[in-house]
């Protein structure tokens, strides 16, 4: 604190904030992403159903007897689960590739936070966060 009472921040306090404050930021939007998806996808199911359901109670029963024929033979419930994992591997690759960007920036940070202080020695991280390729030993990468 100077002589008024107010605190200084240093370089490294700023650049901390800064980077927490775009971790926030990340993880704010995936979660309003999320959200929407999740309540979209039940109003949607919720709307077939409905749906399903007035129009299979005024068919005759040939008609109900045909239509579960052709789910039985094209196997419906299989089209859905391949969406639902496509859906599901897409949505984790985003959220891999925010955290690698993340574990880059900090890594960054870090090295520049190092470069300063001489008393503060590095984990043997690359900026990236992996191990250093001198410090793998052969067999165990």
């Amino acid at each position: 604190m100077n002589k008024d009472g107010i605190r200084k921040y240093s370089k490294q306090d700023i650049e901390i904030a800064r980077i927490n404050a775009g971790e926030r930021r990340h993880t704010a939007s995936l979660d309003a992403i999320k959200l929407l998806l999740c309540c979209g996808g039940w109003v949607v199911s919720v709307y077939l159903i409905m749906n399903g359901i007035v129009q299979i109670s005024s068919c005759s029963p040939n008609t109900i007897d045909a239509l579960s024929r052709v789910i039985h033979e094209f196997s419906i419930d299989r089209i859905g689960l391949a969406i639902w994992g496509a859906a599901s591997t897409i949505a984790w690759n985003y959220e891999r590739i925010g955290k690698k960007r993340k574990t880059v920036e900090i890594g960054e940070m870090r090295h520049r936070l190092e470069a300063q202080d001489a008393y503060y020695s590095s984990s043997g991280l690359t900026r990236r966060g992996e191990t250093a390729p001198a410090d793998v030993k052969k067999g165990n990468a």
